[in-house]
């Protein structure tokens, strides 16, 4: 879903497509073209489309954490039928942004300074 963000080779982009072509996912026709060079179309199938909407619906990790990919997801979400789905990927952006996030681990606390005035020192295990 993120394709957009970076170029992907066509090395890497063909392989993708008959992948999803031999896992029923995606149809591939040949049209004639304009002039003499043939199109092809891709388009989902049914499987296909309930994957992708499968995906959209269990969005989580790189695609929550990622802000690149998670306004990919966003700008998507309308194809999701049910509204309960569509609120539940922001729900689940606002859960990981409201994770504590420290630069050192849950073991680890900073002694001294205050957050805004004199200089913390060295981490210190407790």
């Amino acid at each position: 879903m993120s394709g957009h963000a970076r170029p992907v080779s066509d090395s890497s982009l063909y392989p993708a497509i008959s992948r999803l072509v031999s896992a029923g996912l995606l149809d591939r026709r040949t049209e004639p073209g304009a002039s003499a060079a043939q199109r092809h179309t891709l388009s989902l199938t049914d499987a296909g489309r309930c994957e992708w909407l499968r995906r959209l619906r269990d969005i989580s990790g790189l695609d929550i954490s990622d802000s690149t990919r998670y306004f990919t997801v966003l700008a998507r979400l309308s194809h999701l039928p049910d509204i309960a789905d569509q609120h539940a990927v922001p729900r689940g952006r606002l859960e990981f942004l409201e994770q504590p996030a420290s630069f050192f681990s849950r073991s680890m606390t900073m002694r001294g300074g205050t957050c805004c005035g004199s200089p913390a020192q060295a981490p210190v295990r407790e």
